[in-house]
């Protein structure tokens, strides 16, 4: 399984994950949702009746967002590569990426368009709260939520923060260097410290 994680990481930002730095939490949903999305038949996609239509749609269309810095091209390319369906061309996951029926490509849906799911996904890799990341991308709460919860951006991007807060509590650094190293408030920065120095602890890395 960790084999199958960093592969998927490589195939996302183009080399093998160094420590525990990922832009998505390896227990998301789309990490399960990957293996059934590349055995699925692009038919499902096309029939408006189909039953889970929509569903399948979003899962892709979804994946946008761990491309926020992608133009349209090389997104087409990225999320292609990803699911790795031969039974789906490169011009079928651009027509669902745009907004596109596959039945009649000249019909465009009423999803939200993949720039805004991009911009959703670099507010919540930036470290932006649903809420704010909402208000700012104008869409709702629960749109935010649900791709949130497709990928894990924020949560990965907060576990990332622990992490460094880990090896930096290690050094026995002062919470105002660990706001400075992170750009965080000083607040944040100890609480980070309290749950780095428990983790260590924990590990009997540190004495009580």
């Amino acid at each position: 399984m960790q084999n199958e994680i960093d592969n998927l990481y490589k195939t996302l930002t183009g080399s093998m994950p160094f420590g525990a730095n990922k832009p998505y939490d390896e227990e998301a949903e789309f990490i399960k949702v990957l293996p059934k999305l590349e055995y699925t038949n692009a038919q499902d996609f096309s029939q408006d009746s189909h039953s889970n239509h929509q569903q399948l749609r979003s899962r892709i269309r979804y994946l946008a967002a761990l491309f926020p810095d992608k133009n349209f091209r090389e997104l087409s390319f990225r999320v292609h590569g990803l699911i790795n369906n031969s039974n789906m061309t490169l011009e079928d996951i651009r027509l669902i990426l745009d907004g596109r029926k596959l039945s009649d490509p000249s019909k465009k849906t009423r999803e939200i368009s993949v720039a805004i799911i991009q911009g959703i996904g670099k507010c919540l890799k930036d470290g932006m709260s649903l809420k704010a990341t909402a208000e700012a991308m104008k869409v709702s709460y629960d749109t935010v939520e649900a791709i949130e919860n497709y990928i894990g951006i924020r949560s990965a991007f907060k576990q990332n923060q622990l992490d460094d807060a880990i090896t930096l509590a290690r050094e026995n650094i002062s919470v105002r260097k660990l706001a400075k190293h992170l750009n965080i408030s000083r607040s944040t920065a100890h609480r980070l410290l309290i749950q780095a120095n428990t983790i260590l602890k924990e590990l009997g890395e540190v004495n009580e």
